[in-house]
């Protein structure tokens, strides 16, 4: 399954992706961010001009040719964050809460 959002990384969970980030953000981060992912084999990363749409649809066709690049990405992209990053994250912030 292929995972495509503007950028959502809580959601994210192990799926390959194509990130958006906006440029309309502090400090990039958006890019940043998705840049761990892209750089362990994850996910693409578009950036947002004239061009994202062809873009976009070049990698997905491409994608979609090959359904074991997709797999391969899923693998590396739950490699760099834990699947349920988000419940860890909770769970963290509620621990150092309750001290």
């Amino acid at each position: 399954m292929l995972f495509f959002q503007a950028f959502v990384p809580q959601r994210m969970e192990g799926r390959a992706a194509v990130f958006i980030p906006s440029p309309n953000v502090t400090a990039d981060h958006q890019y940043y961010n998705a840049k761990a992912v892209a750089d362990a084999g994850g996910a693409f990363i578009v950036r947002e001009n004239e061009n994202t749409v062809p873009d976009v649809m070049r990698i997905i066709e491409s994608l979609d040719a090959d359904r074991e690049q997709i797999r391969q990405m899923e693998k590396a992209s739950r490699s760099v964050a834990p699947v349920h990053a988000t419940d860890i994250i909770c769970d963290t912030i509620m621990e150092t809460y309750r001290k």
